[in-house]
């Protein structure tokens, strides 16, 4: 039998629930048990029953009819047997590949440009090219201008118009010091960078916090870049000290932010909401509810921040609060990211990405796509060289106004 690694993720949301450890995988029994272990992970967890039209039964009896002679053969049969299902987040990693995947999005220290598989680049649902969520905070990408939505379609002098996701990351992944070089399109227009490979630490960018005085308020301002393990933690406990500092309320700045940890999320959520229900996830006909989890923290007025550049789980957050009518949001509609993933390893180690559900708002709108609309919106290019929470930030500008309104009385004040 597979063993299994779970971890669900809303377009990165992740959630880990096991381990298991490889096995030596060589005889053609073996091989082939490798190709029967994926149709039936695919087969029992994939969210759309109809396989996107694909006769699920019958590609099983094809290629357990097939006699594999190395692991190599093994993988390029379950490769295609997931390429009729037309949906490339649902893929086949080995564990190498898993290894540099799981080191990038829970914020280890690595090499690279600040593209994160799927929290940073990804391929788009509909037409299947590459594109920016959004990079790193201060990480080269980031520096070199690429924006949220950016087409990339040249990586080095490869075309990616057939590349897919994991081919792009052995491109992309490079030592401290290598350069490489992308081309993008951007609104019809083609632009070209020139990035050079440094190492990375997300956790020492993903959340920063700041006491502000706006038109007469005193504020809180938090700026949470990624939801990593840590972040739940290390945000409650900045909501808690900017409370004992008297703040006013708060201004919580989900720009430019790709996503990262269920886990983290839910329990960001709680802090403002309790442990409400937040949204949904639609698999396989069944809805399950999310709700946050945790104790309430405050009551005082927010105010989010969102844009282009928003996406997974920051989009989860954004709607939960919006939902419930605990935060306006100001800023661009989010990027639209709203499917469910699972991984399960392979008895030989390699992991299995299956999607097996779609993420929808408490209202039952799904986010895949459409994104999270704010009620307040400020035109801004997204751009991750500007400075932020400033006089030349509009969008900013524009929350501390809103804040301003909604701050109670004194003697109101919770």
């Amino acid at each position: 039998m597979h063993k299994k690694l779970f971890f669900v993720s809303i377009f990165s949301l992740l959630v880990w629930l096991a381990t298991s450890r490889a096995q030596a995988f060589s005889s053609a029994d073996s091989l082939a048990q490798l190709v029967n272990e994926a149709w039936q992970i695919i087969d029992t967890t994939y969210y759309d029953t109809t396989f996107h039209g694909a006769n699920w039964k019958s590609l099983r009896q094809k290629y357990l009819s097939e006699h594999y002679h190395s692991k190599a053969h093994a993988y390029a049969a379950i490769n295609e047997m997931l390429a009729q299902l037309e949906q490339p987040a649902t893929r086949l990693l080995t564990s190498e590949e898993f290894a540099a995947f799981l080191q990038e999005v829970t914020g280890q220290p690595h090499d690279g440009l600040g593209l994160l598989e799927l929290l940073s680049v990804d391929l788009d649902e509909r037409t299947k090219q590459l594109v920016v969520v959004s990079p790193v905070f201060n990480s080269p990408a980031a520096r070199a201008g690429l924006w949220p939505h950016d087409r990339l379609t040249h990586i080095e002098e490869a075309a990616t118009a057939e590349m897919s996701l994991k081919d792009a990351m052995k491109r992309l992944r490079k030592p401290a010091g290598q350069e490489v070089k992308l081309t993008i399109t951007r609104e019809n227009q083609e632009k070209h960078f020139a990035l050079r490979s440094e190492a990375l630490t997300p956790t020492a960018s993903a959340l920063y916090t700041a006491v502000k005085f706006e038109q007469g308020r005193k504020i809180g301002y938090l700026a949470l870049r990624m939801f990593l393990q840590n972040s739940s933690a290390e945000l409650r406990e900045a909501l808690i000290k900017l409370v004992q500092k008297k703040v006013q309320g708060f201004i919580l700045d989900l720009r430019h932010n790709p996503g990262g940890s269920m886990a983290s999320c839910l329990q960001i959520v709680g802090a403002f909401l309790g442990e409400l229900p937040i949204g949904k996830i639609s698999s396989r006909g069944v809805i399950s509810v999310l709700a946050g989890q945790g104790e309430k923290l405050t009551n005082l007025p927010v105010v989010v921040l969102v844009n282009e550049g928003t996406a997974s789980a920051a989009e989860l957050l954004a709607a939960a609060l919006q939902s419930h009518q605990r935060a306006i949001l100001v800023g661009a509609r989010t990027f639209g990211k709203g499917l469910v993933h699972g991984f399960q390893q392979l008895s030989d180690g390699a992991m299995l990405m299956v999607t097996i559900g779609k993420l929808q708002t408490l209202s039952g709108e799904e986010i895949l796509r459409e994104g999270i609309t704010p009620e307040v919106a400020i035109d801004m290019p997204p751009s991750l060289t500007e400075t932020v929470a400033s006089t030349n930030d509009k969008q900013y500008l524009e929350a501390v106004k809103i804040l301003a309104r909604r701050i109670a009385p004194a003697g109101d004040r919770k």
